[in-house]
């Protein structure tokens, strides 16, 4: 049995396959396969599964405790990923922050075990530093890595990764995904977009949005590439590199639309998602006109993840596994007029962490 079969067909007391497993899988049958284009570099499946585990290694000469947080600066998309995955291996929950989001991220920064940043953005007071540079990087990249370590066996209720919600609810509210989520999410994903090894899904703006990180591990695990070019407007990045799923908001769609060159020609494929507002009728004809192939409107929130989908026909359903019901002030369902919407799903939270005001509230 090849290590991608033992780790799709293990059950029971065994942990659920990380992505680090699907990486692996992948390694093994198509370590050709381009697995990431990060500002045009490509890293093959291969190799992506050889460096995983050498940041395996690397992160864990930090000695941090399982359940430990880290937060890390997003500088571009391949360091970053390695560092995440690595930590979500380990059971090490992770943080990102861009550096424009620095500044309001303070009290987190000086909470967490580990602040990992460029040398010019240092928050005050973290606790443990590690400064992120190309230098750091490379050596990371040439360590020897030890592969026969065991890796933690992690319950369903095990914390991945923190983050903050839009504001949408009022002030943003500190979000705990645990694994349990973090599959459910990733299993909606699949439902959704339909990621195959063809599959090019445009990372943008970065994993600070963990609606884009579910995204592209549904991809990557899918046997996909995920790119990232911060130096090219999205229609070069769609024509350079052949992209078959994007997911925006809609004003970054209209933008695009907007500044379309006159001789762009329309991709033969590609699936467009967008989330945070809804799409009007110009908006859609104009877009499936010049752009996407497909377009899916998502409904969402931080706290439950993927609800519903309005798809080509402008028609919404609410996906497999999840309940939603509109009620009154006093908790009543109502039906054909407003209220309040209530949503139940194996990817919802279970609360705001360390608010429990919020909480209760919402």
């Amino acid at each position: 049995m090849t290590i991608f079969e033992k780790n799709y067909l293990t059950s029971g007391e065994h942990n659920p396959a990380f992505t680090k497993d699907y990486i692996s899988g992948h390694a093994e049958l198509n370590p050709s396969d381009i697995a990431v284009i990060d500002n045009h570099k490509k890293v093959t499946y291969a190799e992506f599964n050889r460096h995983l585990d050498r940041f395996v290694d690397v992160t864990r000469k930090f000695e941090l405790e399982n359940g430990a947080t880290v937060a890390i600066e997003w500088t571009s998309l391949y360091p970053h990923w390695l560092l995440m995955l690595a930590f979500e291996t380990l059971g090490i929950i992770t943080f990102t922050y861009t550096k424009t989001g620095a500044v309001d991220h303070g009290d987190m920064l000086s909470a967490v075990d580990l602040v990992i940043c460029t040398q010019g953005n240092i928050p005050p007071n973290a606790k443990q530093l590690q400064i992120i540079s190309r230098r750091w990087f490379l050596d990371a990249l040439a360590a020897n890595a030890e592969t026969d370590r065991q890796q933690p066996v992690l319950p369903p209720d095990a914390p991945l990764a923190v983050y903050f919600t839009s504001g949408t609810t009022g002030d943003a509210k500190r979000v705990v995904e645990n694994l349990r989520m973090h599959e459910n999410r990733t299993e909606k994903s699949q439902l959704r977009a339909r990621f195959n090894r063809q599959s090019r899904f445009l990372v943008w703006p970065s994993f600070a949005l963990r609606g884009i990180y579910n995204f592209a591990t549904t991809c990557i695990r899918a046997g996909g590439c995920c790119v990232y070019n911060s130096k090219d407007s999205v229609a070069q990045t769609i024509s350079r590199h052949g992209l078959t799923h994007l997911s925006v908001l809609p004003s970054i769609l209209k933008k695009t639309l907007d500044t379309l060159p006159d001789d762009f020609v329309k991709p033969d494929n590609l699936t467009i998602s967008t989330f945070g507002g809804s799409v009007g009728d110009t908006l859609r004809a104009r877009a499936t006109e010049r752009l996407a192939t497909t377009l899916f409107e998502n409904y969402s929130s931080n706290e439950s993840g993927l609800i519903s989908i309005v798809g080509p026909d402008g028609v919404g359903i609410v996906l497999p596994g999840v309940e939603v019901e509109t009620v009154d002030d006093h908790h009543r369902p109502v039906w054909r007029q407003p209220g309040l919407v209530r949503v139940k799903s194996g990817g919802c939270i279970d609360s705001y962490d360390n608010d429990p005001d919020a909480t209760a509230t919402m």
